[in-house]
């Protein structure tokens, strides 16, 4: 869109659309996305303490703790789960509003050029 111009796009919703996602939605969703993978890195840093292999466990559904007792006086590593879980709900929230705009986008300008 930069070499053709979006001043050639000829619905002002179509265009709205399009700066929005790009200038905002988009770099918006980057940000979160990159701090919440330095919030998982950090987790498992600091989880290596407390389980022996992160590999899932088929037989309990979970990964089991080698040190509960320490992993539940850890506040700066539970800390650290409730927000790895508040923004794992802000990345999907943000991706469900992206959705929903291209989608939109998609309609109009399938409308608009009967495509």
């Amino acid at each position: 869109l930069k070499a053709f111009g979006l001043n050639r796009i000829s619905s002002d919703q179509i265009r709205r659309y399009i700066i929005y996602l790009y200038d905002i939605a988009y770099p918006e969703f980057e940000r979160l996305h990159l701090n919440y993978y330095t919030l998982c890195s950090n987790a498992l840093d600091m989880g290596l303490i407390y389980f022996d292999d992160w590999s899932f466990q088929e037989d309990q559904g979970r990964m089991q703790a080698i040190d509960i007792e320490g992993l539940q006086k850890d506040r700066a590593y539970l800390m650290m789960l409730k927000r790895m879980r508040r923004m794992n709900e802000l990345l999907l929230l943000s991706m469900e509003e992206i959705k929903v705009i291209v989608a939109a986008s998609i309609a109009l300008i399938e409308e608009e050029y009967s495509i």
